[in-house]
Order: structure tokens, then sequence, then C-alpha cells
């Protein structure tokens, strides 16, 4: 309503007409109980339809706008409109208002994506997705760290030069990560936390230091194959190639 030009005054009265009143339930047509609303316009609201009307006139105003001071315009057949779950009351007057088709979030796979390497460069420098902790970043960032326990079954780690993985955060090890299961090792062989793979490599075979700790010896029992080339870590599904069909059924089984 700000953006349609209302007074302010105007706002208000609408503002306490949807935030103020009170209701009472009728059972066997009496009147019972008395309480406050809190929830604002919900789904079934007589008033939410003349609301997301609103919003669509913002909608289609900042649109013009953008059109004058671009010289470009909506082309209609190569625009998609993205719903929620949540707005999937709306989604019938949604398109039939917009005139576009509904398309779906595309998912990208690999690294040349400007939020990917942010992550690599920001967030997993010199620490490995699988052993960061979860405690700051934004509200979203715990949430994709939850998802690790169901990924983690689903790939499995390729050496190849060692230059990729992490000697002691990643789980290449049958073992899962070595930081989990030997706190103690960087100390004990001498190898940094943020120790590549490739640091105990040579030559496409093994290479590790002296192990005189007995704790340690289990590290080189049931060493995987070094595969040469570069390390991969690869989907166990799907010929090796993650696809966004495997990840919905992973997260949404029937």
């Amino acid at each position: 309503m700000e953006l349609f030009g209302f007074p302010s005054i105007f706002m208000k009265w609408i503002e306490a007409c949807i935030t103020t009143p009170s209701f009472s339930v009728g059972l066997n047509g009496k009147p019972h109980g008395f309480f406050k609303g809190a929830r604002g316009l919900q789904q079934g609201d007589p008033l939410s339809r003349y609301l997301f009307v609103l919003v669509m006139e913002v909608l289609h105003l900042g649109l013009d706008r953008f059109a004058k001071w671009s010289g470009l315009k909506l082309n209609v057949q190569k625009s998609q409109l993205i719903i929620s779950r949540s707005a999937q009351g709306l989604r019938e007057e949604m398109l039939a208002a917009l005139g576009f088709q509904e398309g779906v979030l595309p998912l990208r796979c690999d690294r040349t994506s400007i939020w990917i390497e942010w992550l690599y460069q920001g967030r997993l420098r010199n620490t490995s997705i699988w052993t960061i902790k979860e405690h700051g970043g934004s509200w979203g960032w715990p949430k994709i760290l939850r998802l690790r326990v169901f990924l983690r079954p689903m790939v499995d780690y390729q050496i190849g030069d060692g230059m990729r993985f992490y000697l002691w955060q990643d789980p290449w090890h049958y073992l899962g990560p070595l930081s989990d299961t030997f706190p103690r090792g960087p100390r004990l062989l001498g190898l940094e936390e943020s120790a590549k793979l490739s640091m105990v490599i040579s030559g496409g075979e093994w290479h590790w230091p002296p192990i005189t700790d007995f704790e340690c010896l289990e590290i080189t029992h049931a060493l995987p194959t070094i595969h040469g080339g570069e390390d991969r870590i690869v989907w166990r599904f799907d010929h090796g190639q993650p696809t966004a069909q495997a990840l919905y059924r992973l997260f949404d089984p029937p």
C-alpha cells in the first residue's frame, strides 16, 4: 500500500483492523471463549485474496519500471515461475495472473558456480565438508551440514594424486575421517591437520612416515587402491554421476 502511495494514516487504520480483532467460538448457537488474533492473514481468510492482488500489482509496477529504465521487457515465452511448497494454495492464481510457465530451481553439480567457489575459498579453506562444525555462518549453513549423514553412504572416494583430498578430514579411508578415529595422529606422525593426502603418496604408491605408535598402525591396514590421475568423488549410483532425480529420491523417498 505504501508503494501505491496510500496515506500513512490510512495504512495504520488497515493495519489496526487486521492485527487487533478478537474472536469467540460458536458452540450450540452460543459464543464461547474470547481470544485475540495473532497470526495475521492466513490462507483461507477472506481478505487473503485481496492481499495477494495487492502484492501482484506491486510486482507488476516494479517490472514495468524495470522495463522503462533498462529498455528490456519480460518475455513470457522465456520466463518461468518457481513456486515454493508453502505457496501451492495460490499456484493456479499466480500462474494465471502472470502467464508464465511453471519451472523448477536448477541444480549445479560442478564447481563452476561462483557460490561453490566462494564456499571452497571461504568456509572450506583448509578443512573438509565432512568434519567442519555446524556453528557460525548463515541460518542455512547448519541445515546444509546436517545432510552429511544422508550423503556420506552415497559417495566413494577414488584416490588419484592426493592433491584434492585431506589426509585427516576426508573419508577416503574405510574407517572414515581419520581425525575422528585417531585425533592424536597429526602430532604422532608429524603431519598437520590440514595436510593433503599427497603427503603420503609418491610415484603412485603409499609412502607413510615411520609409525611407532601402536594406535596409528591400523591406519596403514587395508589401504585403498591408488588409481592415478586426479582425486575423484564418485556417486555410487547412476553411473557415478549425481543427478537431480537421484538426489530427489534420496531426500524424498516414496
